[in-house]
């Protein structure tokens, strides 16, 4: 009984922190992506976000865009979790193909004293690039 015990304990421990590394995986600072997809489409891209400092991640050049921002959504990490106020989390960015080409999204972290992402303030790229991910939007068969 007692090995049965610490067999199960084992198992959660792994699954625990399997689970854990899995959901905090990201893009770091520097790091991009190339996705090939079709008009419709959707993809997500997951960056580190410290919400505690004020800045967040922002899309820069949306201008004639070839994709659209569907939704954002954050998840604390895990040392956030056990109460260290301040370690992040992830952001994860949703975007959808809507005309054929090719694009590129650039994401920065924007400072607090420029307001939310989105707008004006963000459409010219005089932050640092944190994120390129190149997107290749081909037409629905």
């Amino acid at each position: 009984m007692k090995r049965l015990s610490i067999g199960v304990a084992l198992i959660l421990l792994i699954a625990l922190t399997t689970y854990t590394i899995l959901s905090q995986r990201y893009y770091d600072a520097g790091e991009g992506d190339t996705f090939t997809l079709r008009v419709g489409e959707t993809f997500s891209v997951r960056t580190h976000l410290n919400g505690s400092t004020g800045y967040h991640n922002c899309w820069v050049n949306r201008k004639n865009a070839k994709v659209i921002e569907t939704s954002r959504s954050y998840q604390s990490g895990l040392n956030e979790k056990l109460g260290l106020i301040g370690s992040g989390g992830v952001e994860t960015i949703s975007f959808q193909a809507i005309a054929s080409g090719t694009d590129t999204v650039y994401i920065s972290s924007i400072p607090p004293s420029r307001g939310e992402c989105g707008g004006d303030q963000c459409i010219e790229v005089d932050f640092p690039i944190k994120h390129v991910f190149i997107v290749e939007v081909v037409s629905k068969p």
